[in-house]
């Protein structure tokens, strides 16, 4: 991950997703570091957690927020990242 990649994340552009993600309570260090991980290891290491978390699902949230919102603001941010990527690209 070169150096201007991880800046995006930790310090998002005005109006961007990834600072909206950081808004709503994401922290985007921990998505830095899985974007570190080959994706390999991030399928290991979401078996991982999956194993150590069943029976835990019912009701889990983070910051008073469901989890599936949270993962979709992630998301949203990486993608948004990219596309900036592959418009510098062209």
């Amino acid at each position: 991950m070169t150096p201007e990649e991880e800046d995006y994340f930790l310090n998002p552009p005005p109006r961007s997703a990834a600072e909206r993600a950081v808004e709503f309570g994401i922290d985007l260090t921990l998505t830095l570091e899985n974007l570190r991980l080959t994706p390999e290891e991030r399928i290991r290491k979401l078996d991982k957690r999956l194993a150590g978390n069943a029976g835990l699902e019912a009701t889990v949230t983070t910051v008073g927020h469901p989890k599936d919102l949270l993962v979709l603001l992630e998301l949203e941010a990486i993608q948004e990242y990219q596309d900036l990527v592959r418009s510098k690209e062209d």
